[in-house]
């Protein structure tokens, strides 16, 4: 029985290997007693992955956080008092569901975040420092 299931196994993990080699848009070189095959969509998956990063890189940097919450209104309201309080940094809204978060800033370390968010604190105490992906584009 042991010899019957060995040779039942031993058929479909060859009859598999054959499938495999009758794959399309794949190249194969035999060394020895092994088969490589190179098939030519993981390189055009890795070449369209390199394009997709071009249009815009990120850095790994900081922000910071200001509010979050369900309520948008509360959001857009915390967005006009801030606004108002410091003119020239931009704040911006995102959606991480359930919650809408309000954030500023783009810095590259934690340092260049923390001098900005001891003048922040004067008016937003709960605001925070958070890890993001930053478009360089933006630092």
């Amino acid at each position: 029985m042991k010899y019957v299931i060995a040779i039942l196994v031993f058929g479909l993990f060859t009859n598999s290997l054959l499938a495999q080699a009758n794959v399309e848009h794949t190249d194969s070189v035999k060394v020895g007693s092994v088969t490589y095959i190179a098939d030519d969509r993981v390189d055009d998956m890795y070449q369209l992955y390199l394009k997709e990063n071009e249009k815009e890189p990120v850095v790994q940097g900081y922000r910071i956080q200001l509010a979050s919450g369900q309520d948008r209104n509360n959001i857009n309201a915390a967005k006009t008092k801030f606004y108002s309080k410091f003119p020239t940094m931009r704040p911006f809204i995102t959606y991480q569901q359930p919650n809408f978060k309000l954030r500023v800033g783009a810095y590259r370390t934690k340092l260049e975040a923390q001098r900005e968010l001891l003048e922040i604190h004067k008016e937003f105490g709960d605001a925070f420092i958070i890890r993001d992906d930053i478009p360089s584009k933006d630092l």
